[in-house]
């Protein structure tokens, strides 16, 4: 990893980090001779990326602002060396969000993240999956409204997700062939849950 950090005022800070990673014996699905599959630690994968990020801070308000790009690639699997896109993570990804203290006990956030499309299909570590046209890019936008109860230490916080209730599926598994295994897993569309924590 490497970064470089930049505050040109006392409420504004500027990001950069770019990272490079290799892992090695990945654990893949191997054919053997009889058809039957075994995983073995056969896998290697290579990600390179960088983002760039932005906070600020105005009295009640904090909000930030980062940009991901990420090129994942495997390079092996088995016994074969090969360039192959990872067809789970995006190209490119955009957060945003900020928080609100309304008042001293209240505290309202919200956030949205941006997902460029994921390749899947010929070409990618999910040959099989040939769902392309499933996993689009997508837009999800989330909430969390905290309160602090009269009572020392006990918060209350509701929390909302995909908010606009965005269509959104991920990749299967690699083995993915639509009958056995699903090719695209669908996620929760708009919920939200209640929660209580105490702070000691």
């Amino acid at each position: 990893d490497i970064s470089a950090y930049y505050k040109p005022l006392n409420n504004l800070e500027v990001r950069v980090d770019g990272f490079y990673m290799f892992v090695d014996d990945v654990v893949n699905s191997v054919t053997l001779g009889d058809g039957t599959t075994q995983n073995r630690n056969v896998g290697a994968f290579r990600i390179v990326g960088t983002t760039v990020g932005l906070r600020h801070e105005q009295g009640p308000i904090k909000a930030y602002l980062n940009y991901s790009y990420i090129m994942p690639r495997q390079l092996r699997d088995g016994d074969s060396d090969q360039q192959l896109r990872v067809g789970d993570i995006p190209s490119h990804q955009i957060n945003a969000g900020g928080t609100w203290q309304a008042r001293p006990d209240l505290w309202i956030n919200l956030r949205g993240n941006f997902q460029s499309q994921r390749p899947v299909g010929t070409g990618t570590n999910v040959g099989l999956n040939q769902q392309q046209a499933e996993l689009g890019s997508f837009m999800q936008l989330n909430g969390t409204v905290t309160y602090q109860t009269p009572i020392t230490g006990l918060k209350m916080q509701l929390i909302g997700r995909n908010l606009t209730n965005a269509t959104i599926n991920h990749p299967g598994t690699r083995t993915a062939d639509g009958l056995n295994a699903p090719s695209f897993i669908p996620q929760a569309g708009i919920n939200a849950n209640l929660r209580l924590w105490y702070q000691f």
